[in-house]
This record gives C-alpha cells, structure tokens and sequence, in this order.
C-alpha cells in the first residue's frame, strides 16, 4: 500500500509519525495494514486507480451517468465456476471474479447479447431486454430494449393482452407482440355471467290443489 494511502488511514486515528509516514516499527505496521485500507473514491472527478486495482461500482451501475465507485483490488485467481455474467464492455465472462480479474465490471448476470429465456427454461431477461418469441410464451431470445421508437403508429397487441401504439413502444416495454391491431375484448362467459332466471318463475307460485 503507498504512503498516500496509508497518510488518510492514519490521519483518521491520529497515528503519524514525524516524518508523515507510518510510526511504529515494520512489524507493528505491517500487523495493522488492513485495519488502515481506506478505499479509494473512483468515477466522475475522481483520480484513477492503481494499475493492479479498478474502479468497482454495483452491478448495473456502469451504465448510469455519473456512476461513482471504489477502488478494488483485481482478484490474482478465480475459482473454475460456470457462472456468466455480461461486462460493461458487453463482453462474457465465465463468472463475476472473472470479470473482476480483467478489471471489469458487471452489467447483468447471465451471457452478452442474444441467450435463451422463456418455454421449458423458466429463464427471464435482463430489465435491459426483452424476451422475443413467437408465439408468446414460446422458447425465445432476450433482445435489448429500443431505446426510442419512430413515432409509427401500428397497433398491436401484446403478449400481456394490452394494446400498444407499435411494436416498438411494446418492445420498450419488455412485452413481446402477438397479434397487429387492437386486443379482442374479453369475450362473453357463460359461466362467468349472473345467473338469468326463465320471466315465470318471478311470479309466485300458487298451489290450486283442493
């Protein structure tokens, strides 16, 4: 760890010796080094970090403006787990430490680009994507979202039964489209509908019997 970082440890606990560095012996610093790490501010106005660090921010986070995080030290090895995980550079890496390990953070659990969701796999997409599939519910691939439409309206209907001004709006949505045109009203069930009586039995029933 260099002086600089260990002089805003120390300052914190009042620990600095006269020449503005650690005092005490090299035992006695090296004993309390990690109680001294203070990670290092990263992102937006931020100095840059150490060439065997990164800066790591939540999962996600990457792809907001302004994102701020801290200075991580890049793992020296990972263990072999088949765990993918998208990068903030859209690329796949075999699990989080991975990504970490190329100085990299994460930006959805599961690999880039085009991978199964829906049908038999139960799999859902990031909220960056949508399932594409037909007929819905189908067996399909998550697609990234549109990040604007072009303003043409077609209806359609969506897989969640609404009515969107275009496929692309619906798309923007997360729902995948089913048919063109306006949904079907919700048809008339017999079974559902309150029970109707023949118009003689609201008279009342008189017995002419002796």
């Amino acid at each position: 760890m260099d002086c600089t970082r260990k002089l805003l440890a120390m300052l914190a606990i009042g620990a600095l010796g006269a020449d503005g560095c650690a005092s005490g012996g090299p035992d006695d610093s090296a004993r309390h080094e990690a109680d001294f790490e203070i990670p290092l501010g990263c992102g937006i106005g931020d100095q840059a970090c150490p060439q065997d660090e990164y800066c790591r921010v939540a999962v996600g986070a990457c792809r907001e403006a302004g994102a701020r995080g801290t200075c991580a030290e890049r793992p020296a090895m990972c263990a072999m787990i088949l765990a993918p995980v998208c990068g903030c550079d859209e690329q796949t890496y075999p699990n989080a430490c991975e990504a970490a390990r190329a100085g990299m953070n994460v930006w959805f659990s599961g690999a880039c680009g085009p991978f199964l969701c829906g049908g038999s796999t139960g799999s859902s997409c990031p909220q960056t994507h949508y399932c594409s599939a037909s007929p819905c519910g189908a067996l399909g691939l998550c697609v990234p979202k549109p990040t604007s439409c072009d303003g043409l309206a077609l209806t359609v209907c969506g897989c969640d039964f609404q009515t969107y001004e275009s496929a692309c709006v619906a798309h923007t949505a997360g729902v995948e489209v089913d048919s063109t045109g306006n949904c079907p009203a919700v048809p008339w069930v017999p079974s559902a509908a309150p029970e109707r009586l023949p118009p003689h039995s609201m008279v009342p029933q008189v017995d002419l019997a002796p």
